[in-house]
């Protein structure tokens, strides 16, 4: 059986809480895009129990693997993103 994660994604935590001793966060998938990522962000802020969080941080990722085997295995991609 095959567990790879193929979709990457990141967990967000809420700073606020974080600060206080409470683990509070969700995992986010990144195939939507940055505003989507964003507008999930959002709406775990407004569910922390620390009235005005805004802060937050990127606390695990997984998925990735297949992103780091393509830039390091196709030379000619690699060398075009250096470029940019």
């Amino acid at each position: 059986m095959n567990n790879m994660i193929t979709t990457p994604r990141i967990y967000v935590a809420c700073l606020a809480s974080y600060n206080a001793g409470i683990l509070h966060g969700c995992w986010v998938e990144l195939n939507d895009g940055a505003d989507a990522v964003f507008d999930y962000v959002k709406a775990m802020l407004e569910k922390s129990k620390i009235a005005n969080a805004e802060e937050w941080a990127v606390h695990d990722y997984e998925g990735f693997e297949r992103v780091c085997e393509l830039f390091f295995y196709l030379p000619e991609q690699n060398d075009a993103i250096r470029r940019v």
